[in-house]
């Protein structure tokens, strides 16, 4: 199966091929004892903060953005991890990226094969395909609140009374790239529906990781890792 390398994938991969192997060394010593993380720019600022100053924080960026990519192409073809590393570097070496070089496909073999089979790698990006697999995805909410006058049949006289207006505001992706938003005008009632319905939420969210716990299982939860 051809794999179509995204263009931004293919130099993260030629400094993969062509950094020293203790340079590697390090960016996998970083990796390996990672908990999954939702988020891809959230696993990328976790690694930086716990990276040595030996690793160069653009280096280590782009060869975890690389290797999320390779991990996610790979759910979508659903091809072994053999036949896909194979696959991808044949198509980068058919790129133009790499037109005059020459790479030890052995070592690139052996890189990709450890972080594609790396836990916090493998892991983070099936909970992402998973948790970003709907059709529209909430990326914020913001409630605004006003006061409207209400006028009788004079524009001209003072206002005979006034309510207080609650706007809800959500916005979203769809598709996982088009940002969109809509309003919902809501009273306080409403509010107060939606502050006890997130409160329960919550509270059987902490419910099942105690289960997940228990059992032994690593719950990844999202709102820890948005960076907010």
């Amino acid at each position: 199966m051809a794999i179509n390398l995204p263009k931004e994938v293919r130099p993260r991969l030629i400094t993969l091929a062509t950094m020293t192997q203790e340079k590697f060394e390090q960016i996998m010593n970083v990796l390996k004892p990672m908990p999954p993380i939702l988020y891809p720019s959230a696993l990328v600022d976790y690694a930086s903060k716990h990276a040595s100053e030996n690793i160069p924080p653009v280096e280590l960026r782009e060869i975890i953005y690389a290797a999320l990519s390779l991990a996610s192409g790979r759910i979508h073809t659903e091809l072994d991890m053999q036949t896909f590393i194979k696959d991808a570097i044949q198509a980068l070496e058919q790129s133009s990226e790499a037109k005059g070089l020459t790479l030890d496909k052995l070592v690139l073999t052996e890189r990709l094969e450890q972080l594609l089979g790396c836990e916090v790698i493998a892991i983070s990006t099936k909970a992402s395909a998973l948790f970003f697999s709907y059709e529209r995805h909430a990326t914020g909410c913001q409630i605004l609140t006003d006061v409207r006058p209400v006028f009788g049949d004079d524009p001209t006289s003072a206002p005979l009374a006034a309510i207080i207006v609650h706007s809800l505001k959500i916005q979203y992706h769809e598709d996982q790239d088009t940002a969109r938003e809509f309003y919902v005008s809501i009273d306080a009632g409403d509010l107060k529906a939606l502050r006890d319905a997130s409160d329960r939420a919550l509270a059987k969210a902490e419910s099942l990781q105690a289960i997940l716990q228990t059992a032994q299982i690593k719950g990844i939860a999202p709102e820890e890792v948005r960076g907010d």
